[in-house]
């Protein structure tokens, strides 16, 4: 019967010891768990700063061809809050025609292919249309984003270049004016 007792006893040790091991590495998980979500946050809060800061407009655009993020500067040069772009279609919401006014097909649309076909453009004479359904000159470089391989949406950047066209003609129309002085002079 003492041996018995013995072993239950040692058993009874070993099982005790077992349980604070277990709870030394349960309060060290629950330490690393937390440290390591301080550190994602913190990554997070860096990420968000970053695309807040910037005067571009970034806009993702998920595999559907739908508003899945838009930092402050877009949805400010857009004229719409974040709720009225999250979820919608990004073509027919802000980029549906031409600057002449002729409807721009989803199909010849370079940020749709960036989505469609894995490619990246960078154009310089589109028009991107305002909830006031007023538009603007943009230049913008559309990426697709890909996981393990697989094209799941793109990030948009673009940058208000109305003044910069109008700059451009105003010279345009100076250089001319100036030519025909010059060819009349002569």
């Amino acid at each position: 019967a003492r041996g018995a007792e013995q072993v239950s006893e040692q058993r009874a040790r070993d099982a005790e010891r077992a349980q604070a091991e277990l709870k030394h590495y349960q309060v060290h998980l629950e330490k690393l768990v937390a440290e390591r979500t301080a550190e994602l946050r913190r990554s997070e809060e860096w990420s968000r700063l970053i695309l807040e800061s910037v005067g571009e407009g970034i806009v993702g655009v998920d595999a559907e061809g739908h508003f899945s993020f838009a930092n402050e500067a877009a949805q400010r040069m857009l004229g719409f809050a974040p709720e009225e772009l999250l979820g919608q279609p990004v073509h027919d919401l802000v980029h549906h025609t031409h600057a002449d006014g002729t409807p721009y097909p989803r199909e010849t649309c370079p940020m749709f292919h960036s989505v469609e076909r894995g490619t990246t453009h960078y154009r310089d004479d589109e028009v991107l249309w305002r909830k006031d359904r007023s538009s603007f000159y943009v230049n913008y470089t559309s990426v697709p984003l890909r996981r393990d391989g697989t094209i799941v949406g793109a990030v948009v950047v673009f940058r208000d270049s109305t003044e910069q066209r109008k700059a451009e003609e105003a010279l345009r129309e100076r250089e001319a004016r100036l030519e025909t002085i010059l060819m009349t002079a002569n």
